[in-house]
C-alpha cells in the first residue's frame, strides 16, 4: 500500500477553496462591470438604449415648419442638420440664439449674438444657411436657404 501524507489533503483542500472564491470574485466583477444595476433609490432608472438612439426628432408642437419656413418661440429647442438650436430672444439689436453640435458635444451651447440686419441677409447656424424673416422678443421666424455653404 501507498503510505499519504497528512498535510497532502489540507493542501488540496486550501487550493480548492482559493479556486472557488477567485472564480466568484471574477463573477462578481465582471457581473457588476458589464451589467450595472439600473435601478434603486439613488440611481433612476436608465432608458433601454434602442430608445436613446431611435428616437424621433420631431418639433415640438409650439414650433411650426411649413415648407422652407421655420417660427421658433424664445426658449424652445429645435434639432435641425446636426444641431440643436435654441432662440433666447432680441438683446438690442442682436439676436441670441444658442447652438449645440450635436457630434461635437450635445450638452454644450455655443452663445452666438447676430445683428439683426445681418441676419436678415443670412447667416449660416449650424452648418445650416438661415436668413431671418422676422425676430421679435418672443419669438424668431427663419427662412431655410436652398443651399448651404460647406464649412471651412
Amino acid at each position: 500500500m501507498k503510505e499519504t501524507h497528512s498535510r497532502n489533503w489540507i493542501i488540496t483542500f486550501l487550493v480548492y477553496a482559493l479556486v472557488c472564491i477567485t472564480s466568484l470574485l471574477i463573477l462578481y466583477w465582471v457581473i457588476y462591470t458589464f451589467f450595472p444595476e439600473t435601478s434603486s433609490e439613488l440611481i433612476p432608472v436608465r432608458a433601454p438604449l434602442t430608445s436613446r438612439i431611435m428616437r424621433p426628432i420631431e418639433p415640438a408642437p409650439s414650433m411650426h415648419v411649413k415648407g422652407n419656413e421655420i417660427t421658433l418661440p424664445r426658449d424652445q429647442e429645435l434639432t435641425f442638420n446636426r444641431a440643436r438650436l435654441v432662440y433666447r430672444g432680441l438683446e438690442g439689436e442682436c439676436l441670441k440664439i444658442d447652438v449645440a453640435l450635436l457630434d461635437l458635444d450635445p450638452s454644450y451651447y455655443y452663445k452666438h449674438r447676430i445683428n439683426l440686419t445681418e441676419a436678415k441677409r443670412g447667416v449660416t447656424i449650424g452648418g445650416q444657411r438661415f436668413s431671418v424673416i422676422a425676430a421679435n422678443k418672443s419669438v424668431l421666424r427663419l427662412k431655410l436657404a436652398s443651399t448651404s455653404r460647406p464649412q471651412s
